[in-house]
């Protein structure tokens, strides 16, 4: 299984959202919280280069954000990559 990471906020809507989705779909996850880390939340911005959260990464690939993550379920390819 690949280890499916998510750089969030606790509060941010689109955050709990991912982690509700993923959740729904039996997906452990880590959730690294960046409301307290400046300096890790400006090392995701550049890694991902997208200033929004969550970002999130299932093995080595960025997935990107919610809308991302949405889409792959929608295409039913989520539950597939995050199995590898």
């Amino acid at each position: 299984m690949a280890e499916t990471v998510i750089y969030g906020t606790r509060a941010g809507p689109f955050c709990i959202a991912a982690r509700k989705l993923l959740k729904a779909r039996g997906i452990e996850f880590q959730d690294i919280t960046l409301d307290e880390n400046a300096a890790l939340r400006n090392d995701i911005r550049s890694q991902s280069k997208r200033d929004t959260v969550p970002q999130i990464w299932i093995g080595d690939r960025h997935v990107g954000g919610f809308s991302d993550l949405r889409a792959l379920d929608m295409r039913g390819e989520l539950e597939t990559m995050a199995n590898l």
